[in-house]
C-alpha cells in the first residue's frame, strides 16, 4: 500500500466487486477504475455547467455499505 491511499467510501465499493470478478487484482486495477470513474462524473458535471444546468444532490442516495 503506498502513502496516498485513502479508504473513500467508492474504493471500498470497488475493492469488494473487484476482488470478487478477479481475485488477483490489485491496488493498481482499483486506483485505475477509481481514477476512470471520477473521471467520468467531472465529465457529467462539466457537461450540465457547458449546458448552464446546475448539478446538486437533494436526496438521500441510500446505503452504499
Amino acid at each position: 500500500m503506498d502513502n496516498e491511499y485513502k479508504p473513500t467510501r467508492l474504493r471500498t465499493i470497488l475493492c469488494r466487486h473487484v476482488e470478487k470478478l478477479n481475485p488477483n487484482a490489485g491496488y493498481k486495477d482499483i486506483d485505475a477504475l477509481e481514477n476512470d470513474i471520477k473521471t467520468f462524473v467531472r465529465s457529467i458535471v462539466h457537461g450540465a455547467n457547458e449546458l448552464g444546468l446546475k448539478v446538486e444532490m437533494t436526496d438521500y442516495i441510500g446505503d452504499m455499505d
